[in-house]
């Protein structure tokens, strides 16, 4: 498919910075920081405070991006036929998992819009229906984040604990030890729903344009 000719240099300008911002969009999911998790621990608590810091509370800021998680947990999962913590994995998940899939499937429909956007903004000149494309990855990135704090609430609330994903001993002293405390989304989501936004606000302001240059061409007409 070869690339449609652009009548005005700012129709090339409109495609430009229309694809750019989407082609961003998968890279901001793919690097940014997307989880922000915070975990607390008596026994961090009490290893700071014993050092000197009777501020410390024993919380642990951890960020993970897809990058992170995909090179370093994701070779070291074991969930084979022989693994002992795969059911107590799905036994876990199971109060959250419809909204644990939910949350995934709006992330995956907003790359994939993402990647809509970049070809009706370079091989088409279908503005309106761009904008209304771009519109509904608002849509979904906001549905996500609806879907995940379901996800979030039993996890902090203590509903479920850390030691509910793993087996026997293991997960007995999790429970005890650590607790999760703060899970969010973080700036690898925003940039997306912002870029998003941008690219709504960067089509309707040339949609805006090209409807004054009609109605003056309309009036000197006339």
């Amino acid at each position: 498919m070869s690339k449609l000719k652009k009548d005005r240099p700012i129709d090339l300008l409109y495609s430009i910075v229309t694809a750019l911002m989407a082609v961003l969009i998968p890279v901001a999911a793919y690097f940014g920081n997307f989880l922000h998790i915070i975990v607390n621990s008596p026994i961090f608590a009490w290893m700071g405070q014993a050092q000197g810091n009777k501020q410390d509370k024993g919380d642990t800021l951890t960020l993970w991006s897809v990058n992170r998680f995909v090179k370093d947990i994701l070779p070291k999962l074991n969930f084979g036929e022989g693994s002992t913590d795969k059911s107590a994995f799905w036994q876990a998940i199971a109060p959250i998992k419809v909204a644990l899939i939910c949350t995934i499937v709006f992330l995956a429909l907003a790359l994939i819009i993402s990647i809509a956007v970049f070809v009706l903004a370079w091989f088409s000149k279908l503005k309106k229906t761009t904008l209304l494309v771009a519109t509904g990855g608002i849509v979904s990135l906001l549905s996500a984040i609806i879907s995940f704090n379901f996800v979030v609430i039993p996890l902090t609330n203590g509903t479920i604990t850390l030691g509910a994903f793993f087996s026997n001993l293991l997960g007995l002293m999790m429970s005890s030890i650590a607790n999760l405390t703060l899970i969010k989304f973080s700036t690898g989501y925003y940039i997306m729903l912002f870029l998003f936004i941008g690219i709504v606000l960067w089509i309707g302001s040339y949609l805006l344009i090209e409807l004054g240059e009609k109605e003056k061409r309309q009036t000197i007409n006339n």
